[in-house]
């Protein structure tokens, strides 16, 4: 049913094979879902934008103010949940526009392993801001704060995320021909 479905990217994949012993089909599915952070407040737009890697001797993690007005961090909590689980919540602290804020292992009071998922809530835990995944491999957003995640050519953190993309060859079309044999 529809109603099993959660906000966020749903997969159903299915098999379909031939019985070996007569000429039934046995078929197979299975269903998994991923669930997406709660859609952010308008007002409020403050992301992860660059994490190190989870074998990183020092863990560190990037928020992006990428709103038009500063925003108040005070009480607002940054959960790491899986392998590792902490929360730290954040002292009085504001994030102007443009502007990021880095912290570490050390500030935090935990250092995440790999596929350990981050989470910025509000106060009172009830709104989710943003969430991340942390990787094996130093990763960064671009364009900042509401990209895709890409890897950072260099660790940027405090400034702009830095990549050396490779434009120099593009695929623009692909013919597909299906043949039955």
């Amino acid at each position: 049913p529809v109603t099993n479905m959660t906000v966020g990217t749903n997969l159903l994949a299915a098999e379909v094979h031939q019985s070996s012993q007569d000429d039934d089909v046995l078929f197979a599915a299975a269903v998994s879902a991923t669930e997406n952070p709660t859609p952010p407040i308008e007002s409020i737009k403050v992301a992860f934008n660059e994490i190190t890697s989870a074998i990183d001797s020092q863990f560190r993690l990037e928020l992006v103010n990428y709103g038009q007005t500063a925003i108040d961090l005070t009480d607002y909590i940054l959960v790491c949940d899986g392998t590792v689980t902490g929360e730290y919540i954040f002292p009085a602290i504001s994030l102007n526009t443009d502007r990021y804020l880095v912290l570490d292992s050390a500030q935090l009071g935990f250092s995440p392993a790999d596929e350990d998922r981050l989470f910025l809530y509000m106060s009172d835990k009830t709104v989710v801001l943003d969430a991340a995944i942390v990787k094996k491999s130093h990763r960064g957003r671009y364009p900042e704060g509401i990209g895709r995640w890409q890897y950072p050519d260099i660790a940027t953190p405090g400034q702009a995320n830095s990549f050396d993309f490779y434009d120099d060859i593009v695929i623009n079309e692909i013919m597909y021909n299906h043949c039955y044999i």
